[in-house]
């Protein structure tokens, strides 16, 4: 079913009119293009996708209102002020050296768990595997500069990996 297409038909309608002859002449042109359909998908739960790598209950809570924010493009710009923000709404005190230390410290743990990927400074990239927005060619372009992998151990401990090409 992952390789399934849609099938797209695209019909033009074009009206010319000569100005010599003041002849209208119409004609119609259909176009059949074959997209790849969007893939099966269930809902998942971000207090879920946190256990899955392990991660703590405070960056579900975290992780939450940055895909709140995401865009489009799958994106989401973060100042302190934002991040500010988003503490406050979740309860969380600055701290007086560094106001957004713990905000930071779960942006970080989401980077290395491969949920999210730091475009530039204050700019941040969702794995579109884990979260997307938009139009389905979009995402799956999107989707193609990240990869997912599940593995087990000997003991038979998933291990779940999403990681953003180079």
């Amino acid at each position: 079913m992952a390789n399934a297409k849609k099938k797209v038909t695209m019909i033009s309608k074009h009206t010319r009119f000569n100005p010599g002859t003041g002849e209208v002449t119409e004609s119609e042109e259909c176009k059949v293009y074959k997209m790849p359909s969007e893939p099966p998908f269930i809902k998942l739960y971000i207090q879920d996708l946190t256990a899955i790598h392990n991660l703590p209950n405070s960056t579900s809570n975290i992780l939450f209102e940055l895909v709140k924010k995401m865009n489009y493009e799958g994106t989401v710009i973060l100042n302190s002020y934002v991040k500010l923000e988003i503490m406050e709404r979740l309860g969380i005190k600055p701290t007086k050296a560094r106001p957004t230390q713990m905000f930071d410290n779960a942006l970080m743990k989401l980077k290395k768990s491969g949920i999210i990927k730091q475009i530039s400074r204050g700019y941040y990239e969702f794995n579109p595997h884990y979260f997307a927005k938009g139009d389905w060619n979009d995402v799956r372009k999107r989707r193609e500069n990240f990869e997912l992998t599940v593995t087990y151990t000997e003991n038979g401990e998933r291990v779940v990996k999403g990681e953003f090409k180079k």
